[in-house]
Formats: structure tokens, C-alpha cells, sequence
């Protein structure tokens, strides 16, 4: 399990092969050959996009991040590799397969497991390699969660979450000061910056790590307050002119939510703020709908919805605008329908 982050710090060393070789042999322990690929040559030039598979979104569930995370880096690392070979003219399940010698490596402790423990001693040595990847992938989590970059944007210090605590440093190889990794990728880990402009997480690397096992409410709610945090004081210019129009639209909507109003005209209203402005093309749905037993259900606020709001309804206001350039926002409130 300790192998992981040193693996990390490792493979990133292209250039020395006895790094990139202990490198690779501390993520066979993990069965996580496609990292040095995927995390490498994927996920440093796409960091903060809608496909790079080590992104956590806004509001993800870490243990579905961390299942989407591994089987989408063994495609994209399969992708890479695929296409590198066929760069140099190797045939794609010859001995120059980097996915395949990575296979190969775990193949061989697996084997020196069962041959230690039997049976039980590969499921213990599997079990272990399994939560090793998953706690690589809960830093990987931490890192971007909730990020976002727009399609040929310049990887920078506003994309990565940073702290520096001491004790995170020392147990995670620095990897809390992970804009100056992301900034100089070829930098060893006792060479990486304090970047004190950059954003920060509430408390150190480990500290969040376990706040997001244990109790991802608390997690959210502790990272919502440095995304808006982000959203101010990080936000391209670009992205403050997105997220503003749909504030607009959804204040508009809160301020007019009154009893006797249809859902078409509430609807109507809100949906007018996003199409007066210059992302017309990008509303694609509806502004609400209501709450009560279900999470969806009726009445839908929508046009060609005439029935009318009443004192006691909930409803959602949720305006958005979606794949502005691989950017989205989408601004929601749960509204309490009273006379006021």
C-alpha cells in the first residue's frame, strides 16, 4: 500500500530508467500499470476536461469516482499505448507493451503470493492491491475535485487543490503542493513550491482523505465552500460571465416564485434570461420541477404547464447551460412557495 505514492513520484521520472523501474514495480503491487501511462501522458494534459478520469466532479460520490477512475484509466491507457505503438511500427501484443510487461509484473507477485499463502494469501495480497489503488485514487479525488478547465486552456496554479501541512508532505511525497507538480511534472518532490496564491484545501492532504472516507456529507459541504471560494476569486473571465447569467436566470426565478403563477410563465421568465444572452443555443432543459415524496415529480416547471403555483409547494429552481466549450454550470435552489 505505501508503495503507491512513491510509484507516482517515480514514473514520472521518464527519462531515468532504474526510477521508472522501481517506479513501475511499485504499482505492480497495485495492478496500476496503466497509471504510469494514463496519469503520465492522459491525465497531466487533461486535467480539469470532462474526460480526464482522475477530475472528480463537483458533488461526485468518492466511491463511484473511484470505480469510474480505475476502469476509465485502463481504457484511456490502453488508448495511449495502442497508439504509441503503432507510432514506432510494434505490434500491439508484442514484447514492447508496456500494459501487458505491467500485467506481467503483477502476474509475478501474485504468483509469489500464492506460493507464500495459497489461496488465502492471493486474496489477502489482491484485497490489498485493490485498497492501495483506492486510496490512490481517494488523493487523485482531492486533488481536482470539483475543478474545471476549459478545452485548449493552459494547465495552471487555479486547477489543482494545494496545502501545506507539514505531516501531508511527508507521508504523500509532497504531492500536497500539487500545482507546482502539475506546473513542473519533472520536478522531484522535495524540489516542488509553496504556492501560497493557489487554492487550498480546508486542511491538509491526509486530513481530507479521511473526512472524505468516512464522511463525504461533511466532505461536500466543506469543499462547496472553497468551490465558491474558486468561483470568485479563480474563475477565468470567461467562466464568472457563464456562471453569471445563469445566476441571473436563477434569481430571477426565486424573486418571481409566487402563488397564482402558472409553470409556464415562471418557466418562461427564467428560460428568457439565458436565451437573451449571447449562450441561447445551450439551454437544453427545463427550470424545475417539483419535491415531495419523490425527488422529481409534479408539477414540472415547464412551458406548456398551466397549473399554478400554490402556498406549500417545493420546488426546484435549477437553471443551466451545458457544453459552452466543455464548460457547464447549473445553479440550484430548493424554494419554499409561500405568500411573501
Amino acid at each position: 500500500i505505501l508503495g503507491t505514492v512513491p510509484g507516482h513520484e517515480l514514473t514520472h521520472r521518464k527519462k531515468n530508467k532504474l526510477d521508472m523501474f522501481i517506479g513501475n514495480w511499485l504499482l505492480a503491487f497495485s495492478w496500476d500499470c496503466a497509471f504510469a501511462i494514463e496519469h503520465v501522458y492522459g491525465h497531466h494534459k487533461n486535467v480539469g476536461l470532462p474526460n480526464d478520469p482522475a477530475t472528480a466532479k463537483r458533488g461526485e460520490n468518492l466511491y463511484g469516482f473511484i470505480l469510474r477512475a480505475i476502469y476509465k484509466e485502463q481504457i484511456v491507457a490502453w488508448k495511449i499505448e495502442t497508439d504509441r505503438l503503432k507510432r514506432r511500427g510494434y505490434h500491439l501484443l508484442g514484447s514492447h507493451n508496456k500494459m501487458l510487461i505491467g500485467y506481467f509484473r503483477s502476474i509475478i507477485i501474485t504468483i509469489i503470493a500464492f506460493y507464500i499463502g495459497g489461496i488465502i494469501g492471493v486474496a489477502t495480497f489482491m484485497l490489498c492491491a485493490f485498497l492501495a489503488k483506492s486510496l490512490l485514487e481517494t488523493i487523485n479525488y482531492s486533488e481536482h475535485y470539483g475543478l474545471i478547465r476549459l478545452k485548449g486552456e493552459p494547465v495552471s496554479t487555479r486547477h489543482s487543490w494545494n496545502s501545506n501541512h507539514a505531516m501531508s508532505g511527508i507521508m504523500l511525497c509532497n504531492v500536497n503542493r500539487h500545482s507546482s507538480h502539475h506546473h513542473s511534472s519533472n520536478l522531484k518532490f522535495w524540489e516542488l513550491d509553496t504556492l501560497p496564491d493557489a487554492p487550498m484545501l480546508p486542511h491538509g492532504y491526509l486530513a481530507m482523505i479521511y473526512i472524505a472516507i468516512f464522511s463525504p456529507f461533511l466532505y461536500h459541504k466543506m469543499m462547496e465552500k472553497k468551490l465558491k471560494d474558486w468561483e470568485l476569486n479563480y474563475a477565468s473571465d470567461e467562466e464568472k460571465k457563464l456562471y453569471n447569467v445563469v445566476l441571473d436566470a436563477n434569481t430571477h426565478g426565486r424573486r418571481i416564485s409566487k402563488p397564482g403563477l402558472t409553470m409556464h410563465e415562471l418557466d418562461d421568465q427564467v428560460l428568457n434570461v439565458l436565451e437573451q444572452s449571447e449562450y441561447k443555443e445551450f439551454v437544453v432543459h427545463k427550470t424545475g420541477h417539483g419535491l415531495g415524496m419523490d425527488v422529481h415529480e409534479d408539477p414540472y416547471v415547464m412551458r406548456k404547464n398551466y397549473e399554478k403555483l400554490e402556498k406549500g409547494m417545493i420546488i426546484t429552481i435549477e437553471p443551466g447551460l451545458y457544453k459552452v466549450n466543455n464548460l457547464g454550470v447549473r445553479i440550484e435552489d430548493d424554494v419554499l412557495i409561500t405568500n411573501d
